[in-house]
């Protein structure tokens, strides 16, 4: 069996390197996601809870004046209820048949989030996402909630994932979030680097082709003149 080895072929492999480096400066240019740090906050099991704003970072113990107004989230019960305000719109389950009733979607590890999610542009309490069903969140096991938000009076939307775990009696944990820099650019439901864009992928397919095509052809026309 002949193997083409670029090791071999010093300009098929220089030529490599120069794909290589160009795409890993592609992907540098991407937008960057936002990671929070993990913050290990305790969701009292309580009617309260906490109120998180995700523009700011603060948390409250108590309704905060700009709930409505800004990206907040406020889990209570031990996580077991979910209340988001209209500038954070989680990814659901499926569209309620009560507008603002909506099943936030326990989300796999990796999952794309981006504008194919379940969205209702409002206001929303989420009560049934707690359970062993298909998308909720099982008590003491970490899951992710996807979601988008809308700073101030802009509308454009920036994805981001957050990791908690909901107990049932007993009090919650948000770990940690993250949000993409730049609207409109998708995130995977618990990592932090960017999705490549199609097109970035494409680029990297055709020119591996191309490396690929020129070894094979510089490896017969040396075996045509043995």
């Amino acid at each position: 069996m002949t193997y083409i080895t670029l090791r071999s072929n010093p300009s098929i492999a220089g030529f490599a390197a120069v794909i290589i480096l160009n795409f890993a400066a592609l992907l540098g240019s991407q937008a960057a996601v936002i990671h929070s740090g993990v913050k290990d906050l305790s969701v009292p099991s309580s009617p309260a809870g906490i109120f998180i704003n995700l523009e700011t970072e603060t948390t409250s113990s108590s309704f905060p004046s700009d709930f409505y107004s800004t990206p907040s989230i406020n889990p209570f019960f031990g996580g077991t209820q979910i209340g988001t305000s209209a500038e954070l719109q989680p990814v659901l389950t499926e569209l309620p048949s009560t507008p603002g009733e909506g099943q936030i979607a326990n989300l796999p590890l990796g999952t794309v989030i981006d504008a194919s999610g379940v969205f209702t542009g409002l206001e929303n309490g989420s009560s049934t996402h707690t359970g062993l069903g298909l998308g909720q969140f099982q008590p003491g096991v970490p899951g992710y909630i996807g979601f988008y938000i809308e700073p101030g009076p802009s509308s454009d939307r920036f994805y981001g994932w957050m990791r908690l775990t909901v107990e049932s009696g007993s009090p919650g944990t948000v770990h940690e979030w993250a949000i993409q820099s730049d609207p409109g650019v998708p995130v995977l439901a618990g990592l932090l680097q960017a999705v490549p864009e199609p097109s970035s992928l494409v680029l990297l397919y055709l020119s591996l082709i191309l490396v690929l095509r020129r070894a094979r052809m510089r490896k017969e026309s040396h075996s045509s003149w043995n």
